[in-house]
């Protein structure tokens, strides 16, 4: 289904994955090590940047993720049989 998408959908849901991949691992791997109790007192802005992400990520999805309509098709008469 992604090979059916324009290539603008594809760079949009691409670029939009990548960000959310990109918080996940940071938030999982690189920051704990420097900040070991992350996130301990801030896990209210915490959770908003994640729910913030996960909507933007929804939202990408079905903006980037639907078919562009078709072309009208212009139905002609059927020849007429005698």
């Amino acid at each position: 289904m992604l090979a059916a998408l324009s290539t603008a959908h594809q760079i949009g849901l691409g670029l939009s994955g990548l960000v959310f991949v990109v918080f996940a691992l940071t938030s999982a791997m690189l920051i704990p090590r420097r900040w070991p109790d992350f996130p301990g007192d801030k896990l209210g802005p915490f959770l908003a940047v994640c729910f913030v992400l996960f909507a933007g990520m929804l939202t990408a999805v079905y903006i980037f993720g639907k078919e562009s309509s078709p072309p009208e098709k212009h139905h002609e008469a059927a020849p007429l049989r005698l």
